[in-house]
């Protein structure tokens, strides 16, 4: 009787211990604080040190690739397809992100970012921009729920809950609730990369209508391949160049970035006009393209820029024009001239004033003391001391 007594007592202390420790992991588990699980959320993932040491992540979904980028205040994602960027973000700091897709701007966006740098961490809510509170334990999964507010631009009351494990402290869901749209994004299959816990499944799911939204399955991940302080610059969506400056007042071009393009060494350069650019060098003028490549020597005493296809160029004091190889197309015999407009130029032939094509042929005959420019299908003329208007062809109008 004394051993089934004691085998009782035994079976009772353990039951007992068992559930104060149960109660007292369940007390734990709500009494930490939102700051004490994202702490350890944080060593989880590698540690504060190895967080701050990412520069760079790189994977690839399906036939995609995505590289995100990052340096102090600067942030960069691209998403490659066909070994070709289809569309980029730069984090340009206060500005916020601007978005551009084959070249061409498509949005800027200003104040705070909530996106992470890596996705299924929760290390960027420590900024004063958030309101973090810990939620306890899940009833359902057990999981601890950390709640986050947006505390600016925020008009649409939306809120972020994320469920962490709570043997692992690693995310396995997010929550997004807001007045507009809701949805849940879940993080899956991790693996460890240079000491870093990484997600290799994301889904995300319509929280209001419980439909998929997409799955994405990541490969090939790569953390710190090497950067370059250029992929943080704004890319010059324009295409232009602009002349500047440099050492013994010599013309270069730069971008919009300000890079110096081709380097300054013309006494004189105008802007690209039609793929081309004038510059000027030892009183001569050519052409330059815009990787500095002289493609119409620099040759002539004068010269305007392209239009039209075509530059009126000077030579022996008379003008002509030139195309974009080089090759005079119309002989220089001109004494006063315009440049190219709709297929048309007005010149100046010995003292009479006629309208020429592309080709060299007067379509307006030489006989008038004075033509204009043409506006609206038609000039003003002046012949015989008697000024009116004609319209393309010659006939005079009203």
């Amino acid at each position: 009787m004394k051993s089934s007594y004691t085998g009782k007592k035994v079976v009772s202390r353990i039951i007992c211990l068992t559930l104060f420790f149960c109660i007292l992991y369940t007390h734990n588990s709500f009494a930490q604080t939102a700051a004490e699980i994202i702490n350890k959320h944080i060593k989880a993932i590698g540690g504060q040190q190895k967080i701050d040491a990412i520069s760079s992540y790189k994977f690839e979904i399906d036939s995609r690739i995505v590289v995100q980028y990052k340096k102090p205040g600067k942030w960069r994602l691209d998403f490659m397809k066909d070994g070709k960027i289809d569309q980029t973000e730069i984090y340009h700091g206060e500005k916020g992100w601007s978005t551009f897709k084959n070249g061409e701007s498509q949005a800027t966006y200003s104040g705070l970012s909530f996106e992470n740098f890596l996705p299924g961490y929760l290390t960027y809510v420590t900024a004063p921009n958030f309101k973090i509170e810990s939620l306890g334990a899940d009833t359902e999964s057990d999981n601890l729920l950390i709640k986050v507010t947006p505390l600016v631009n925020n008009s649409l009351y939306m809120y972020y809950l994320y469920y962490i494990n709570p043997s692992t402290y690693l995310i396995t869901k997010m929550k997004r609730e807001s007045d507009v749209a809701s949805y849940e994004v879940y993080f899956e299959d991790y693996i460890t990369q240079n000491g870093i816990s990484i997600p290799m499944k994301i889904t995300k799911v319509n929280s209001d209508k419980g439909h998929l939204r997409y799955s994405e399955l990541r490969t090939k991940v790569q953390i710190n391949i090497p950067l370059d302080d250029k992929l943080f610059l704004k890319p010059a969506l324009k295409k232009e160049l602009s002349t500047f400056k440099g050492p013994g007042d010599k013309i270069g071009y730069k971008d919009e970035n300000f890079i110096t393009v081709i380097q300054p060494k013309y006494d004189d350069a105008w802007n690209f006009t039609e793929g081309l650019a004038k510059v000027k060098l030892k009183e001569r003028f050519g052409f330059i393209d815009e990787k500095g490549k002289v493609i119409i020597p620099i040759q002539y005493t004068d010269a305007d820029g392209f239009y039209d296809g075509l530059s009126s160029v000077e030579i022996d004091k008379k003008r002509g024009y030139i195309d974009k190889t080089g090759k005079i197309v119309i002989p220089a015999k001109y004494d006063r001239w315009s440049i190219f407009r709709d297929g048309m130029a007005v010149v100046k032939l010995d003292t009479k004033w006629g309208v020429i094509n592309k080709k060299g042929e007067a379509i307006i005959p030489f006989e008038y003391d004075y033509i204009g420019f043409f506006k609206d299908g038609k000039v003003s003329v002046k012949k015989d001391g008697i000024g009116y208007f004609i319209d393309k062809n010659g006939t005079k109008v009203d």
